[in-house]
């Protein structure tokens, strides 16, 4: 589903809440939380280690954008 008012670059904003330029575990999880998705750090470690492809456990715009293209 796309909207017009609402695309990738916004929704690593909301992601990364504390600016700093990447996704982490950490702001995964508690973007996951803000959600209502109670997740184990297991599945949110997956989700990082599937999309990363630098292997540094985060994930800079680039490959969050890869990773979300079809």
């Amino acid at each position: 589903m796309s909207r017009f008012d609402f695309g990738i670059s916004k929704i690593i904003v909301e992601i990364d809440d504390c600016n700093l330029g990447f996704i982490d575990q950490v702001s995964l999880k508690r973007f996951l939380k803000k959600c209502g998705v109670i997740s184990k750090s297991k599945l949110v470690y997956s989700i990082i280690r599937r999309l990363d492809m630098d292997q540094d456990a985060r994930l800079c715009h680039n490959e969050f954008v890869e990773g979300m293209m079809p």
